[in-house]
């Protein structure tokens, strides 16, 4: 079976809970940083998509199921 790219994008949401700027939310579809709406511009929310486009088609950067975080902490050292 081959597996599907993984997939990462921003979207606005007006379904944030109380005091949450931005969520990131897994999905069966990929990870979406969800972002309240009136806190970025959508000139930035397309931006971004742009470079979550590049870094994954690249293989720069891997949302994966965990959503990109590192298992060893957070240093960024993926070194096993």
């Amino acid at each position: 079976m081959t597996r599907q790219p993984a997939k990462a994008w921003w979207e606005f949401s007006d379904a944030l809970p109380d005091g949450e700027v931005l969520l990131p939310v897994q999905t069966d579809q990929g990870l979406i940083m969800a972002v309240r709406r009136g806190h970025m511009s959508e000139e930035l929310l397309v931006e971004l998509n742009k470079v979550l486009e590049h870094l994954i088609g690249t293989g720069r950067w891997n949302p994966g199921e965990d959503g990109g975080h590192d298992d060893d902490g957070g240093d960024g050292d993926d070194t096993p």
